[in-house]
Order: structure tokens, then C-alpha cells, then sequence
């Protein structure tokens, strides 16, 4: 090669890198800006909408619920005397996708005088407070109108305060749209299709063997003629001075050997094509919306929008700023509480917490961040979707700070537990919270298992000091198969027609 021709060569190597690197840099922005508009869109169409609710007759159901979104942020609640089409029917719904997102100031506007008259309501009829966080996998609006009829039964002794989230299947698209790393990313509808195809997909197929012994070992243990599992734990549990309180629990299943045993085989067998193809969506899907669901909890302490530029608003913490309290909607309510009730004065007013399910998590921060700002009466866990160490770490220091608070975990019998169905039989056998130890988020160690199942918090009694356990009661229901009573299933616990209802000291002890 020539001289002449070597610097030449050099200019067009320059020249080829430079136009390279422009387009690199416009294709990154303009797949950037691509993503921020889809994640726009995906927004409007996932995030919750002011909800409709039924007006309860001398109440302002709007002074008893706190409603939060999926990024945990204040929701209008407007309360009528008919819900209307657009609300009620799947159309209606469907249409309600295509409305704005409401203005998140003037939301958090009306949430603080909302919360304001809230308060004024606690202080001057002195009552107890109840805070009731409902379970996860439960359309907003359906928990909407519990609570309505809730308000309307509740004894007088108690003040209600609902908190509604979104729990419901909208955390799933949430999950594979748009977050990322616990983030809204813009390249996360870039990606999802390579996510869902080659993640999610193969990992719910490679399941399926996991899936298959989990539902044989719910058939041989819910079907065995074995001892009685909650009888061994309550009586290895009375062995022990100064031990948790547990109540006799009783269990008589019905007649296996009637004459529908066979027709219920052969109707298993029929459906196992259709639970195969069941399993592998459950498995692929149900990790990432329990993902997101955890998110959804911790995002109503520390909003997402306090970090994150694809949710935050104009009322917006800025970067880099001092100290600055936390903006999630129950946060905002934890701060009111104690405020204006706190542990201040010589007669506080108590708060009950009662949670059913992934409500646990809820609780388990809202104890964590109010700290010893609040003293509690009671504590009452309904099958909790939290671990053992949650509790531990959650409710054993109140029980220790407040002498005075009492600790409820309600739980269905062990072998009601495994023989729960669901879906028509078509979903895998056993609760919520057998298919999350067994196959959807196997724990790692024990103190990790769901503290809902009875025989787990009993293996771990002995974790529990001395000095609270005597303020510590673990409930399962007894079940007849002939005259079955609530709750015998997972979703039974916060049912408002419950006799004695739920938020009755009878129904826990």
C-alpha cells in the first residue's frame, strides 16, 4: 500500500466509526422513546381507576377506605347509589382502560383531607382502631363492596379502616410490560416477548415433574388414615410450660369408601390433559405476578415515584434531595395515625391489625415502619402469606415493647390445607399457600415457609421468647365433613358473612 493511500484508509475507518456511533446513539434514543411511549400507554391501561362503591346508610365509606394503586399511590373512591354500566359489566370495564390516569396531586389533595376527617372521627368518639388489609388475587371493586357490607355490620366498638390494593391478575402485564429490577424501565416492552418466550415459558415446562409430586404428595396426605397432624402438634405443644396458646382442633373427613370414590378417580383422569397444560401456565406465570404483588406491598410505604422518572409526578421528591418522608399511601396513613393518636397519652387509642393472606406483608411493614409510635391490642393473622421469620421479626418486638398486645394466627387444618380445590378442580390441588412452598417460591429454610400452615409456625414454636408466648395464639379450625362450617377454604377467612364474623375476638380464640 502506498503512502498516499494509507492516510486515506485511516480517514474512512474514522468516518465509518463516527457514522457508526451516530446511529448506535439516534437507534438507542429512538428505541428509548419507543419504550417510554408503550410503557405510557401500558400505564393507562394497567393502573387502577377511581373506584365505584355503594353508599352504606349512616356511613362515609369514602372516611373508611384507603384505596392504592399499583405504584402505591392514593385512589378516588366515589361512592354512589347504583353502580353504573361502565363500572359493572366486563364492557363497561374494558371501556374504563382507554380513561386518563387521574391527576395524581389533586389525588393525594383529597387523600390528606380524607385522612384529615378521618383522624378528627378516631379522637372524638374514642374508639378502637380495626385496620383490616384484605389477601391478594381479589378485583378491587369485588373488595370494595365487602367492605361496604362489612361497615354495615361492624360493632360500634370499632373504627374501620379498609386498606384496598390492587391485587388483582393486573400484576402479571405489570410484571412482564414494564418492570425491571423492581423499576419501570423503557425496555421492558422491548423485551418481554424474549422474556415470556425463552424465561418463563421453558421454566414453566421444565416444572411440570415438580408440579406432578406436589399434587401426588397432596393425595397421599390429604387422603391418608394416618393420625391426625394438628392433634400431634397440640398435644407436643402442651408439653411445655409457658407455651404458645393452642386450642384442640378436630378433624372428620367424610366416607372414602362410598360409592363416588370411583367417579371421582375416573373424573381426575379425565382432567389431566387439561391440568398439564394448566400446570405449565401456572408455573410460568404465577412466579412473576407473587413477584410483583411483594413489589405492589413494599411500593405503598416508599413509592416508586420517589425514585423512579417513568411514575413520578409533578409533586415528585427531586433527586439528590435531603431527607424526605415516605409518599406511599399507607405511609401517609401510618403518619396520621400516629400523629393523631400515637402512644402520647395516658389512655392511647388501641389499633387492631387483621390481615388475611398476602394483607400479612402489609402489616408486617406497617409495623416495621411505624416502629414503637403505635401500641396495638391485637394482632390477628388470617392464613398469612408471610413467613415465619416475618413474624418473627415483624411482631415479636411489639409483643415485647407493649405488654398489653395480643398475637392471633388463624390457619385452616392441615388436611383441609392439601384438599383445597379451586378453578373447578382444573388448578393444582391444595391453598395458595401450598402451591407457593411446594413449586411457585420454594423457601430455602424453614423459618422461610408460609406461616399460614399450621404444622409450619408449630415446628417453630421454640423460636418464640418466653416472654410473649403466653401473648401468642395459634388457631386451625376444626372441620366435619358432614356439617363443614367457615372457613374451610383459603378464600373463606374475610368473608363478611362469618359467624362469629372475622373481626370478632371469638372467631380467634
Amino acid at each position: 500500500m502506498s503512502t498516499l493511500q494509507r492516510p486515506a484508509k485511516r480517514r474512512a475507518v474514522r468516518l465509518a466509526v463516527h457514522v457508526g456511533r451516530r446511529l448506535r446513539h439516534r437507534g438507542y434514543r429512538k428505541a428509548c422513546g419507543i419504550g417510554e411511549w408503550t410503557v405510557k400507554w401500558a400505564r393507562r391501561l394497567i393502573e387502577l381507576k377511581p373506584q365505584y362503591v355503594k353508599s352504606v346508610r349512616g356511613h362515609d365509606i369514602r372516611d373508611h377506605v384507603i384505596l392504592v394503586n399499583n405504584v402505591g399511590m392514593p385512589v378516588r373512591v366515589k361512592v354512589v347509589k347504583t353502580i353504573p354500566w361502565i363500572a359493572h359489566c366486563w364492557l363497561g370495564r374494558f371501556v374504563r382502560w382507554l380513561e386518563l390516569l387521574p391527576r395524581q396531586d389533586h389525588e393525594q389533595r383529597e387523600y390528606e383531607e380524607c385522612l384529615g376527617r378521618m383522624m378528627n372521627n378516631i379522637k372524638g368518639g374514642r374508639k378502637k382502631v380495626a385496620i383490616i388489609v384484605h389477601g391478594g388475587l381479589k378485583s378491587p371493586h369485588r373488595t370494595l363492596a365487602a367492605s361496604a357490607r362489612i361497615l354495615a355490620a361492624i360493632d360500634d366498638e370499632y373504627y374501620p379502616i379498609f386498606i384496598i390494593w390492587d391485587s388483582w391478575l393486573s400484576a402479571l402485564p405489570e410484571q412482564l410490560l414494564l418492570v425491571r429490577s423492581g423499576h419501570y424501565s423503557p425496555w421492558g416492552p422491548i423485551t418481554a416477548p424474549l422474556l415470556l418466550l425463552f424465561v418463563y415459558l421453558p421454566i414453566g415446562i421444565a416444572l411440570i415433574p415438580l408440579t406432578l409430586i406436589s399434587q401426588l404428595r397432596s393425595l397421599y396426605v390429604g387422603g391418608r388414615l394416618s393420625p391426625d397432624p394438628a392433634t400431634r402438634f397440640t398435644r407436643r405443644a402442651s408439653k411445655f410450660n409457658n407455651s404458645v396458646q393452642v386450642p384442640p382442633v378436630t378433624y372428620e373427613p367424610g366416607n372414602l369408601l362410598s360409592w363416588r370414590t370411583p367417579l371421582r378417580f375416573l373424573r381426575w383422569l379425565g382432567q389431566f390433559p387439561i391440568r398439564l397444560v394448566v400446570a405449565v401456565g401456572l408455573n410460568a406465570l404465577a412466579p412473576p405476578t407473587w413477584q410483583n404483588l411483594h413489589r405492589r406491598a413494599r411500593a405503598m410505604f416508599r413509592a416508586p415515584q420517589e425514585f423512579e422518572s417513568l411514575v413520578a409526578g409533578p409533586q415528585a421528591v427531586p433527586r439528590g434531595s435531603d431527607f424526605h418522608p415516605a409518599q406511599g399511601a399507607v405511609a401517609v396513613l401510618a403518619e396520621h395515625l400516629i400523629a393523631a393518636i400515637g402512644t402520647s397519652s395516658d389512655q392511647p387509642i388501641e389499633v387492631t391489625l387483621i390481615a388475611h393472606s398476602m394483607g400479612a406483608m402489609i402489616t408486617n411493614e406497617f409495623m416495621k415502619y411505624a416502629g414503637d409510635r403505635l401500641s396495638y391490642a391485637n394482632i390477628v393473622y388470617m392464613a398469612p402469606a408471610c413467613s415465619v421469620r416475618d413474624f418473627a421479626d415483624a411482631v415479636v418486638p411489639v409483643l415485647q415493647r407493649d405488654e398489653n398486645a395480643h398475637a392471633y394466627v388463624l390457619t385452616l387444618h392441615p388436611k383441609v390445607e392439601v384438599n383445597d380445590k379451586t378453578g373447578y378442580g382444573l388448578l393444582p390441588r391444595g391453598s395458595v399457600l401450598e402451591w407457593l412452598e411446594r413449586f411457585l417460591d420454594p423457601p430455602s429454610a424453614h423459618l422461610d415457609r408460609m406461616l399460614g400452615k399450621f404444622e409450619n409456625v408449630m415446628r417453630a414454636l421454640h423460636i418464640f421468647p418466653r416472654d410473649v408466648r403466653e401473648r401468642i395464639r395459634i388457631k386451625a379450625f376444626s372441620f366435619n365433613a358432614n356439617s363443614p362450617t367457615k372457613p374451610f377454604k383459603h378464600v373463606h377467612f374475610n368473608d363478611p358473612d362469618l359467624r362469629p364474623p372475622f373481626w370478632s375476638a371469638q372467631f380467634w380464640v
